[in-house]
């Protein structure tokens, strides 16, 4: 762990703890909703911005500045990352506000796996306001509501993705199972911490890939006819560059055949089977509140798949899981006699069904054996991902 970098982070956050208990007591709720992604984001990797956090501690400005800064940071970061600008969101691979005020637990508690890396080496790759942790989607990708904007918008309208599971946020934007706070116990020791954290991090990614999958050919068709670099750029530079390029418009049209193939994506009921596949996979080894809430994902996503194909196979799948969510309701760890048996299922079934995953995995594993064993063993032994995981999502 880099010293200087932990002690920075100590003095900031305490700094920013007495504001956000400052607009506590004055009842501010959005600017103590704005300081509180600040906290987070400095928490989870400070390493994105200590330049500026040091400069801004030695101009002696107030805590409200050096919020205010940050979070100009935080905005412009969003803004410079997404590709088509106006109409794309920058979303959070890891939302900021994961394990909510965690933060104000003595800092030997979650330092080793925030500054000190455990987190970022754990799933090799960055937490935080940096550029690997930003994802570009447009709206019927990254949330199912009408919040459609520029190209989107003018095409679409505005219109919802039916199929929340799709979406970066099958579970919604705001999740208690995500961003609310940890319990005492997970907070007691660095290593719960880092189990605790790890699990919400991991249903994020996992979410992420589903949206990854989705937003595919219009991610596609800009790189094969506008730009090879859109959503790969390495630095913001670049990236602007790209968007500049992008919104030519000459390239409109591409770019709305591109959203219009989306669409066409999400209705793909193979593609949504395989989204249950991965809920199912998380509501067994998740904790109780990411369980539920996985389980309750799950039981909509699979009622809604046997309403319009009205095949026999779906609806008992759809039993199955609804099996499964009333036991996660039930506060008793026998509840999970249950409910773990009833996810194992569904994940038979659906493999059987189209064990075209299975397939791409044992390949993967074939050609890069060590690599993927490697990885699948670190999964394990997290005690994050079920077998339903691994298959899915191809580690």
């Amino acid at each position: 762990m880099d010293k200087e970098l932990a002690q920075l982070q100590k003095e900031v956050i305490k700094r920013l703890i007495e504001y956000e208990d400052e607009l506590q007591a004055r009842g501010d709720v959005n600017q103590l909703k704005k300081t509180r992604r600040v906290s987070s984001s400095v928490a989870m990797n400070i390493a994105a911005f200590p330049d500026l956090v040091q400069n801004l501690l030695d101009s002696g400005v107030e805590t409200a500045e050096i919020s205010r800064k940050l979070r100009n940071f935080q905005e412009a970061l969003l803004r410079d990352t997404v590709v088509i600008k106006g109409t794309e969101t920058g979303h959070h691979g890891a939302q900021l506000r994961t394990g909510g005020d965690y933060y104000r637990a003595p800092p030997e508690i979650w330092q080793p796996a925030t500054v000190g890396n455990k987190l970022s080496d754990f799933f090799e790759t960055q937490f935080g306001d940096v550029l690997g942790n930003i994802k570009s989607y447009i709206n019927y990708a990254h949330k199912s509501d009408t919040n459609t904007k520029g190209i989107e918008a003018a095409l679409l309208g505005k219109v919802a993705n039916p199929y929340k599971e799709l979406t970066a946020h099958p579970m919604g934007t705001g999740p208690k199972s995500i961003i609310g706070n940890l319990t005492p116990e997970e907070l007691s020791d660095p290593d719960k911490f880092f189990d605790a954290m790890s699990k919400r991090i991991d249903v994020q990614l996992e979410a992420n890939k589903v949206a990854d999958e989705l937003q595919r050919p219009l991610v596609k068709t800009i790189q094969e006819n506008i730009d090879p670099r859109a959503y790969r750029a390495p630095d913001v530079p670049t990236n602007l560059e790209i968007q500049k390029k992008v919104l030519l418009p000459e390239n409109r049209q591409i770019i709305e055949q591109g959203i219009l193939e989306v669409v066409q994506e999400g209705g793909n009921v193979r593609m949504r089977r395989r989204q249950m596949t991965a809920l199912a996979g998380l509501g067994v080894g998740a904790l109780s509140m990411l369980g539920t809430a996985s389980s309750a994902a799950e039981t909509a996503g699979r009622t809604q798949i046997a309403l319009e194909t009205g095949n026999p196979l779906d609806k008992l799948q759809a039993g199955i899981a609804s099996t499964s969510l009333a036991a996660d309701l039930v506060p008793h760890p026998a509840a999970e006699i249950v409910s773990t048996p009833a996810d194992l299922l569904n994940i038979g079934i659906d493999t059987a069904r189209d064990p075209e995953p299975l397939i791409n995995a044992y390949n993967k594993i074939k050609e890069d054996p060590l690599n993927e064993a490697e990885y699948l063993g670190k999964q394990i032994m997290g005690g994050l991902k079920s077998v339903a995981g691994a298959i899915i999502f191809g580690f």
